[in-house]
């Protein structure tokens, strides 16, 4: 069961390392597996958005997500 949430962490944070990749290009958008990432990642990153303090133009909330998924897994970890 622990395998399986691990497993589960890992592939939102590989999806939250993939959305921040594809931010670096525009037009990016329209591709129907990029609307469907965002459609998965932006739930949990407007969130996150609402905790964290304004910075401009950077968007800390990717890094903020994929911290919280380290220490999700460290305590996942812990317990078993």
């Amino acid at each position: 069961m622990t395998t399986i949430i691990i497993t589960i962490l890992n592939i939102f944070a590989g999806l939250f390392i993939l959305r921040a990749l594809l931010s670096y290009f525009p037009n990016i958008h329209r591709f129907y597996f990029v609307q469907l990432l965002f459609l998965l990642t932006e739930p949990f990153l407007k969130r996150i958005r609402k905790i964290l303090p304004n910075t401009g133009m950077f968007d800390l909330s990717v890094l903020a997500a994929i911290l919280i998924i380290q220490i999700l897994k460290a305590v996942i970890y812990s317990l078993i």
